[in-house]
């Protein structure tokens, strides 16, 4: 963390509100510009990493550079997601991460 803050980038932590706030706002989380956010909620992290002026790292012009061709993350910039698909990683976050109330087993 601290090389990252020698290098002015941050860890921008995303709470509840946040989750409460993007499950059901898909043009937020289609548009390419803020990839970073759909990137953290596909993925289930809870954390961005954006510089000082609170923009975002991963955005679509170096998506490949940071994680490559064949990551999920590159394969999520391309995808749509509906509010159903949206809700449910967003309550799978906040079941893993804010004791939310989904309820999340392995088959």
């Amino acid at each position: 963390m601290l090389k990252a803050q020698k290098k002015e980038k941050y860890i921008l932590i995303l709470d509840k509100n946040d989750f409460n706030k993007y499950r059901k706002d898909c043009s937020f989380i289609n548009n390419q510009e803020n990839l970073a956010h759909k990137i953290a909620i596909g993925e289930f992290r809870i954390f961005i990493v954006v510089y000082k002026d609170m923009k975002c790292l991963e955005n679509i012009n170096n998506i490949t550079k940071i994680y490559g061709y064949n990551s999920k993350s590159y394969k999520i910039k391309d995808q749509i997601w509906d509010e159903q698909y949206l809700g449910g990683v967003c309550k799978i976050s906040q079941a893993l991460y804010f004791n939310g109330k989904a309820k999340i087993g392995i088959i």
